[in-house]
C-alpha cells in the first residue's frame, strides 16, 4: 500500500496536486505569503536616522567586549557608515531582552520580518511556506495550519530567547524560518 493510497494523503487539488496560478493557494498559505511581503516592504520604506551618539556608543562597547582598543577616529568613521533603522523592524523583531519585560507579542510578529538588506532570506522563507505550507493546509484544512504555524512561530522564538539566556548573548532575531 503507497503514500498514495492513504486517505489523509490523498490530493484535493487534482491532477497531481499542482497549484496553478496564485488564486490556487489555499486562504491562510495566501494571506501569511501577502502579510510577509507587505512586512518587508513596510521594513524598507519606514526608516528613520539612527541616533550617532547611540551607534558610537555601541561601537565602543563591542570594542571592549572583544577587547579592541579603538581610536575615536576609528569608532566615529565606523559610526558615519550606520544604516538607516527601520521602525517596523524596532517594533517587530525578536529581542530577548525585550520579551522578557513583557513584549510577548515580539514571539509572533519577528516571523513576519525578514532581513532588508537582501531578498534572498525573504524569498527562501516564502518558498518553503509555498512549498510546505500549501500541503499542509490542504491536508489539515485552514483552521488547523494556521494554529500549527503560528504555534511554530512561538515555539521556535520561545527557544531563540531561551538559548539567548542561556548563552548570554542578546542578539535580536527576524525571520519565518522557525515557523
Amino acid at each position: 500500500m503507497g503514500l498514495a493510497n492513504r486517505d489523509y494523503y490523498r490530493n484535493t487539488q487534482g491532477a497531481g496536486g499542482q497549484v496553478a496560478s496564485f488564486a490556487d493557494v489555499p486562504q491562510v498559505c495566501k494571506m501569511l505569503l501577502i502579510a510577509n511581503v507587505v512586512v518587508f516592504l513596510a521594513q524598507i520604506l519606514m526608516t528613520r536616522p539612527v541616533d550617532p551618539a547611540e551607534v558610537r556608543q555601541q561601537i565602543f562597547d563591542r570594542s571592549q567586549q572583544s577587547g579592541q582598543e579603538l581610536s575615536l577616529e576609528q569608532i566615529e568613521q565606523m559610526a558615519s557608515f550606520a544604516p538607516r533603522q527601520s521602525i517596523v523592524e524596532s517594533w517587530f523583531q525578536l529581542d530577548p531582552a525585550k520579551v522578557a519585560r513583557g513584549q510577548v507579542w515580539r514571539l509572533v510578529t519577528s516571523a513576519f520580518c525578514h532581513s532588508r538588506f537582501g531578498i534572498w532570506h525573504l524569498v527562501f522563507n516564502m518558498l518553503f511556506l509555498f512549498w510546505f505550507g500549501t500541503r499542509l493546509e490542504q491536508m489539515y484544512g485552514s483552521r488547523e495550519f494556521a494554529l500549527f504555524y503560528f504555534a511554530s512561530a512561538v515555539v521556535a522564538s520561545l527557544a531563540f530567547v531561551g538559548l539567548s539566556f542561556y548563552t548570554g548573548e542578546m542578539v535580536p532575531a527576524i525571520g519565518a524560518s522557525g515557523a
